[in-house]
Order: C-alpha cells, then structure tokens, then sequence
C-alpha cells in the first residue's frame, strides 16, 4: 500500500483494505504503513493518522 503518512493526518475516508484492530478497548484501522483511529468531527467521522498501537 501507500507510502506512511504523518501522523496526525486527518483523512475523510480510509484507503481500500484496511483491517479493524482493536488494542485495549480502542478501535483502529490498519492500511498498510498506516495506522488511523476513527474520531468525530462534528456529525462526521474522520480518520486520524496515529502511531501504531
């Protein structure tokens, strides 16, 4: 997959084929390099770039 983003990157939808990981009650989204944690902005939810758990 893609190249890593900075973390702190802020996406308004993930890349095709991510996988579901959740690590000590918080759910998080591995695509690749690319580890994301869901959040809401507003009524929408947008996907950080975080540090792998």
């Amino acid at each position: 997959m893609g190249a890593a983003l900075a973390v702190g990157t802020v996406a308004a939808t993930l890349p095709e084929a991510c996988q579901t990981v959740v690590v000590s009650g918080v759910t998080y989204e591995n695509c690749g390099a690319n580890w994301y944690q869901p959040q809401f902005l507003g009524n929408r939810t947008v996907y950080t770039v975080v540090a792998p758990p």
